[in-house]
């Protein structure tokens, strides 16, 4: 039984939705809010598995909101929801935030409803309970650098990482792992964003491979980009794989496991 909040001011639309969480059979809707506010100050980390973000927030940029969400709870799946198509706006929405997904609420609720519900997304939050037992003898003492300059997105792949039983040490720009491995940080796998200002992935890669210390050490791209010349690009740069936002948590540990 999933646990669901749902914030926002609800109009026809969004009392559909509420409506077809209150009689699916595997959803317990916990709370309706109205404000960020409410939700900032009454949430606390484990209280839904589901929270469907409205456009209709008075206080609040849902993008924004998303994001403070996202460090209080690492494992909540969370669901933005808009009358209007804004695909900038649904673009930013999954880059920047992981564990996500974006709805229209013109669309059949229902349906919306029971394709959430078998999102491969939502298996962030079960990764916490499962046995790390089979990753233990390939993780132990293996330490992964991540580097990205969205935080939210740093803080969920490093925990990610963490219950596969990897150390994890972050950098928020390529000068700052940069500065890191100066101090002969040896890293066993490097993750890292393509698209970051002063230094993108590909710059940072070159620095890497600099190293003699690091000139065979798995570094993997993870991006939303989808671009062929790229991809070219990065094998020139003897980058060991290109990982895709969205993606799903147990391959994603398991491509990390398998390059050690």
């Amino acid at each position: 039984m999933k646990k669901v909040i749902v914030v926002g001011i609800p109009d026809k639309h969004l009392q559909d939705l509420i409506n077809n969480i209150e009689n699916h059979k595997d959803c317990n809707l916990v709370k309706k809010m109205y404000t960020s506010f409410q939700l900032s100050k009454e949430y606390k980390n484990g209280d839904a598995d589901v929270i469907f973000l409205d456009s209709s927030i008075p206080d609040g940029n849902m993008l924004n909101i998303a994001e403070k969400l996202r460090g209080v709870d690492p494992n909540v799946f969370i669901v933005g929801v808009s009358l209007h198509k804004d695909p900038f706006l649904i673009q930013k929405f999954k880059e920047s935030i992981m564990n996500t997904d974006f709805i229209l609420k013109i669309d059949d609720n229902k349906k919306n409803i029971e394709r959430l519900l078998e999102s491969k997304s939502m298996e962030l939050g079960a990764i916490k309970a499962q046995s790390n037992v089979k990753f233990s003898e390939k993780t132990a003492g293996k330490v992964v650098m991540v580097v990205d300059d969205f935080e939210n997105t740093l803080n969920i792949v490093k925990y990610s990482l963490e219950q596969a039983g990897f150390s994890v040490i972050t950098a928020l720009s390529g000068l700052e792992a940069i500065q890191q491995l100066e101090k002969h940080v040896r890293p066993d796998v490097i993750i890292t964003d393509l698209n970051m200002p002063n230094m993108n992935g590909f710059e940072l890669i070159e620095e890497i491979r600099k190293y003699s210390f690091l000139d065979t050490v798995p570094i993997f791209i993870l991006t939303t980009e989808f671009n062929l010349a790229k991809k070219i690009q990065a094998k020139q740069l003897k980058i060991t794989g290109w990982i895709q936002k969205p993606y799903d948590i147990k391959e994603f540990t398991n491509i990390i496991i398998n390059a050690l």
